[in-house]
């Protein structure tokens, strides 16, 4: 168990692609709300290619960050937050 001087600041979440199998570049947020949100916004755009073949992709918690001590600790197993489709629905 890591043990940190302060409350863990950021998330780490990435996108899971399955047509390439392989998760894309992870990035951090305060919040799952704020993952999801950006996800979302990402799906709904028409020039994104998320909104071309939403069933392609996923949205995963993969782990923490804390910014004070630089620890980055993964998940055991990527926690599965939101999928295309339903970024797609949740939106309308």
């Amino acid at each position: 168990m890591h043990v940190f001087s302060r409350t863990v600041l950021l998330l780490v979440c990435a996108v899971k692609d399955s047509a390439a199998d392989a998760f894309g570049r992870p990035f951090f947020v305060p919040t799952i709300g704020l993952a999801m949100r950006s996800f979302i916004d990402e799906v709904i755009n028409r020039e994104s290619p998320f909104n071309a073949h939403p069933d392609d992709y996923t949205l995963f918690e993969i782990g923490d960050f804390d910014d004070n001590s630089g620890a980055l600790v993964s998940l055991k197993t990527p926690r599965l937050l939101m999928r295309g489709k339903e970024a797609l629905t949740s939106a309308e």
